[in-house]
């Protein structure tokens, strides 16, 4: 009895050492993939966390949260984890149907009685689902003439939304994200509990699952201790401190740290604060009025990652970044926060695929990849000015600008812009990336051309556009000042150095590219495409706007 004793104990340390022995091999590989993220060059920091089986096998907190003061970011360091709101927001949604305050077919009417009368009707689940048709207020706030750094109230956001006057479809006819609806969803919660939003959500969900360093915040002034800086980079590429003064709560404006997020992870799905009818409820996908599926939830992303089943959800605000992501079929997940934007450390496929023991993607995954730069040369300056222009490709458009002594490139409604180096006379690259750009000649030595050049391969040929408005006899028709009641805010059409720009008093002007007769597409995201309106005399009396990612349609401004 003793000698099987014996054995059994043998047994069981040994498998017990193996068992620790392969943790610790598997923190190391996953180690070795954020390690080769910590870019000691690059402002901020970012925290990470990999939760495997209900434990946490891998978190871990790189760079700074302060850079100015060299204050290290750590997984107790305070940011915006922006949109990962929205699974909350959601949460809170289905707690209250189970609790028989509100129900997805409830016209959100006889809770915001004071709302505009599109002509339809919006419910609980075309806000939850994005279906709503209401414009985003992100792009309503940009328009209006608002830095995105500028103070952003509730109030403000709420304005804006009672004074539209269309939508962007008819509810129920298709997907399109609104930061708006999550935010009316946070506002409808307080009015049917007579909370705030931020009490409900702090009584409700943070303090039972302890997450004491997590609010969402409804007062921009407030003071947020042990709070990451942002960075995000400039039109040169350069990073900057950029301030969030947002009090959007519900869309966003979630703070918290790794070590509470990691709480929230490890009780989804759990009793601890709901039932399980609420939990299957969140993972419930969209249906769209013609039977169509999107793969959305309750604030959750739904579908598939690398071959897997996946649910979860990313941020984006300011220089913030984040992303909380579930495996559920192999009982893993994901948390990512950083305080800089760009932060080039999303490693989820290399890391599902070492924790799936692909041992060839481990040894790819646990090697830095190198990308070897071509050799800069020297060109004339003249050249560069020659390069500038707009590039029009199948799908898209690329903007070569001169910026000081160099050339960038940068989508017309993109903000971040790339230093592109010479490599020859046509050809140039952007360092540490394997790709680059070649401009061509016609007979008479005009560019005309740009080819764009992405992991050896080469995409057809862009077509540089004429955006010199000389030749247009009816271009000065367009000129004169336009104004959205829904907005109350002007723009300015004219004519400068033969282009056509849209200025506004506060907002930056936006060089508008002529794609056929009445429509334009615009140098910023918010001002992607412009649609002349003409009265049945083939007058112009006004134009739309339409913003990057139709999440604004149709936005009118009437001339002057």
């Amino acid at each position: 009895m003793k000698k099987t004793a014996v054995s059994f104990l043998i047994i069981y340390f040994a498998f017990s050492a193996h068992l620790s022995f392969a943790q610790e091999d598997i923190y190391k590989q996953i180690k070795t993939l954020y390690d080769n993220c910590d870019k000691k060059e690059t402002p901020g920091g970012f925290a990470a966390a990999v939760i495997k089986d209900g434990k946490v096998i891998f978190k871990k907190a790189y760079g700074f949260s302060n850079q100015e003061n060299n204050i290290a970011f750590t997984t107790a360091t305070v940011a915006d984890y922006a949109s990962v709101s929205k699974q909350f927001t959601g949460f809170a949604i289905a707690k209250l149907i189970t609790e028989g305050k509100l129900q997805l077919d409830d016209d959100i009417r006889s809770y915001i009685p004071e709302m505009p009368d599109f002509g339809e009707t919006i419910t609980i689940k075309h806000l939850l689902y994005h279906t709503s048709g209401i414009r985003d207020w992100v792009g309503l706030v940009k328009i209006s003439g608002r830095y995105l750094e500028d103070v952003i109230t509730d109030d403000f956001i709420m304005k804006l939304f009672l004074n539209q006057k269309e939508l962007n479809f008819k509810p129920g006819e298709r997907f399109q994200y609104s930061n708006t609806g999550y935010f009316l969803l946070a506002n409808i919660i307080s009015r049917i509990t007579g909370q705030s939003f931020r009490e409900w959500t702090n009584e409700n969900i943070f303090k039972p699952l302890q997450m004491n360093s997590t609010h969402f915040s409804d007062d921009y002034s407030e003071i947020i201790f042990n709070r990451a800086v942002s960075y995000k980079k400039d039109i040169n590429g350069n990073f900057i401190n950029t301030p969030g003064n947002l009090e959007g709560y519900g869309s966003s404006s979630l703070f918290s740290t790794l070590d509470d997020m990691i709480k929230w992870v490890l009780n989804f799905g759990s009793k601890e604060i709901a039932d399980t009818v609420v939990w299957n409820m969140m993972l419930k996908p969209c249906i769209l009025n013609n039977g169509q599926k999107v793969d959305y939830g309750f604030g959750l992303d739904l579908g598939e990652r690398f071959g897997l089943k996946s649910f979860g959800h990313g941020g984006s605000w300011s220089g913030y970044l984040s992303q909380v992501t579930f495996y559920p079929e192999i009982k893993l997940a994901s948390v990512l926060i950083a305080n800089r934007n760009p932060s080039g450390v999303y490693v989820d496929e290399k890391m599902v695929k070492l924790i799936m023991n692909n041992k060839e993607i481990q040894k790819k995954s646990d090697a830095k990849v190198e990308v070897s730069d071509p050799q800069e040369v020297v060109v004339d300056q003249s050249l560069l000015q020659l390069y500038e222009g707009v590039y029009k490709f199948k799908d898209f458009i690329f903007i070569a600008e001169k910026v000081d002594d160099h050339l960038v490139m940068h989508l017309p409604w993109g903000e971040e812009c790339y230093k592109v180096y010479p490599e020859s006379n046509e050809r140039f690259f952007i360092k540490g990336a394997d790709l680059g750009f070649s401009f061509l000649r016609d007979s008479n030595e005009k560019v005309n051309h740009m080819i764009y050049h992405w992991k050896g391969s080469d995409w057809p040929p862009a077509l540089k556009m004429d955006s010199d408005l000389s030749g247009f006899r009816d271009i000065q028709d367009l000129c004169g000042i336009y104004t959205s009641h829904e907005l109350k805010t002007s723009y300015t059409l004219k004519i400068q150095n033969n282009h056509l720009i849209a200025t506004h008093m506060q907002n930056e002007s936006v060089w508008l590219i002529r794609i056929d007769k009445d429509h334009y597409t615009g140098t910023k995201w918010w001002f992607k495409d412009l649609i002349v309106i003409r009265d049945e005399n083939e007058r112009i009396t006004g134009f739309r706007v339409y913003a990057d990612s139709e999440n604004i349609q149709n936005l009118k401004f009437e001339k002057e």
